[in-house]
């Protein structure tokens, strides 16, 4: 996950803390959430970078902006995101071996994604 190469180039994290550290503030996030009366979306950073227009359309329908507003609002949004400047990717990085309850939530956490309108 490129967040655990982030940690680790930054901070100079191993990756089980940062793996441990993601899975903690996401947890927490995720429970919060589940048990709040709010409304509540998952975007992945990654998605916004190599689909913007679909993750903006989702995060456009899930706001509920409709017509002209929301074709300008992706328009706008797509302008803004700047695929130069990420500094890691899980993908391109030597295999990691991913502790199974990161990788449960990160499954979870997709599902959701995945589950949400175009």
């Amino acid at each position: 996950m490129a967040v655990a190469l982030s940690l680790q180039a930054r901070n100079g994290f191993p990756p089980a803390r940062s793996f441990r550290l993601w899975w903690t503030y996401n947890r927490v996030a995720l429970r919060y959430l589940t048990a709040s009366q709010s409304r509540w979306t998952v975007v992945f950073y990654e998605d916004c970078l190599e689909q913007p227009t679909r993750a903006l359309a989702r995060l456009a329908s899930f706001i509920g902006l409709k017509g002209r507003e929301r074709e300008e609002a992706i328009r706008r949004a797509r302008e803004a995101i700047k695929p130069r400047l990420r500094h890691h990717t899980a993908g391109g990085s030597p295999a990691i071996r991913l502790p199974p309850p990161t990788v449960r939530l990160h499954e979870h956490l997709r599902e959701i994604a995945t589950h949400l309108p175009p």
